[in-house]
């Protein structure tokens, strides 16, 4: 009674062990096959959903700063994000209102822009962050929040006392980067307390950045940032007896793009704050760039206009190609993630049956068979009968080969 009690405890421990290894293993592999992608509907900066359509940002990794050195204030973002479809468009002026330059996606809600002021924003996406709820504030507009902020503000000291007349809501799940003409910069972003910070650029020449941590509360994850070091070192290394030149500019952006089947900059930006000039990258092909004029944007009451149509057609057949490459290289990891699983599978049954007959065989040495199977799959399973094959007698091996 106590041998059969021994192996039923040791055949439980077996199984236990091998549904231990085998969670790890399809864990792993669930995070490959069902990795979420960046979306729409998924990153936003701000407010609940009840109240603000603000889950509207997609970006994923997007890297954003601003410097100013003597006369010239430069502000560089890189679009980070799955979604290929880019657009810009124009929102005239009117009265009480200033008129401005957006960039975004097919959804048209302005990841980030320019003024005829020069003051331009850009947003991080974050984790979501609660907030304190302010109901005695009037419901932030989310739904245009980046035109209505760049309509109503010329410089960044009037775009965050903009942003203190709302309710934020409960939740706040990114930072929105601003810089103005005279070289002022900040960042907004979900502080530790619950309420709205105001992360703020050093007065005078500097630079000033944002990628996808929080700057205000740096704990919440995402810090270090490897593109955060870069443009820090960058502009570190600058020689500061030279001016600042929208080529070192896109250097930098060129330096932190992101390529891949998941994430790719899908379009870069820079915009001369103080000249109203913006210098547009089509998906990291930085050799060509298309300059546009924010004055003359405005006369010509721009569409929303796909950002490709832009450029050349051998940059955008090279950046179509790259996309394609990325994309076929995301479906070969999500079919092949789930063939092995598949043959992991069927090669663990294989093994259960196979070791039914060899009842001598120990149960350490099944527990060791059946982790290196879960572990290399059919490969793991083609040593056993190998191993099995070469172990047995020689009467036993000629009945068992094929």
């Amino acid at each position: 009674m106590r041998r059969i009690k021994n192996k039923i405890f040791r055949a439980r421990t077996v199984v236990a062990l091998i549904i231990l290894v085998s969670g790890v293993g399809l864990s792993t592999l669930a995070r490959m096959i069902w990795r979420p992608l960046p979306s729409v509907a998924d990153a936003g900066y701000g407010g609940d959903v009840e109240q603000n359509d603000l889950r509207l940002l997609a970006p994923e990794s997007c890297t954003i700063f601003t410097a100013s050195y003597g006369g010239t204030a430069l502000f560089g973002n890189n679009e980070d994000t799955m979604n290929p479809k880019t657009y810009y468009w124009v929102v005239p002026a009117e009265e009480g209102n200033y008129g401005g330059v957006y960039l975004g996606l097919d959804n048209l809600f302005a990841q980030g822009g320019i003024n005829e002021k020069g003051l331009a924003f850009d947003a991080n996406a974050l984790r979501p962050a609660p907030l304190n709820r302010h109901p005695e504030l009037p419901p932030l507009p989310g739904r245009k929040l980046g035109e209505r902020l760049l309509g109503q503000c010329a410089t960044v000291e009037e775009a965050l006392n903009w942003v203190k007349q709302y309710n934020w809501g409960s939740s706040f799940a990114g930072q929105i980067h601003l810089a103005d003409a005279m070289g002022d910069a900040a960042v907004i972003s979900p502080g530790a307390d619950g309420e709205l910070a105001f992360t703020r650029k050093k007065p005078g020449d500097g630079y000033f950045i944002s990628t996808n941590f929080n700057l205000a509360n740096r704990s919440t994850g995402g810090f270090p940032c490897q593109r955060y070091e870069t443009v820090t070192r960058m502009f570190e290394q600058r020689n500061a007896a030279e001016a600042l030149t929208v080529d070192y500019v896109r250097s930098i952006l060129d330096a932190t793009h992101q390529e891949g089947a998941v994430v790719n900059t899908v379009y870069s930006n820079i915009f001369d704050l103080r000249q109203g000039v913006i210098y547009l990258y089509h998906w990291y092909q930085f050799d060509e760039v298309v300059v546009l004029k924010v004055a003359e944007e405005l006369a010509r009451s721009t569409q929303p206009t796909p950002i490709r149509t832009l450029f050349s057609k051998q940059t955008v057949e090279r950046a179509a190609s790259k996309y394609a490459r990325y994309q076929r290289m995301a479906k070969l990891r999500r079919y092949g993630a789930w063939t092995w699983l598949f043959l992991t599978v069927g090669s663990v049954g294989v093994l259960i049956w196979k070791l039914r007959s060899h009842p001598r065989l120990s149960w350490v040495v099944r527990l060791v068979w059946g982790v290196v199977v879960v572990l290399l799959g059919l490969f793991g399973l083609l040593v056993y009968l190998l191993a099995r094959r070469q172990s047995a007698p020689t009467h036993i091996a000629a009945s068992i080969r094929p």
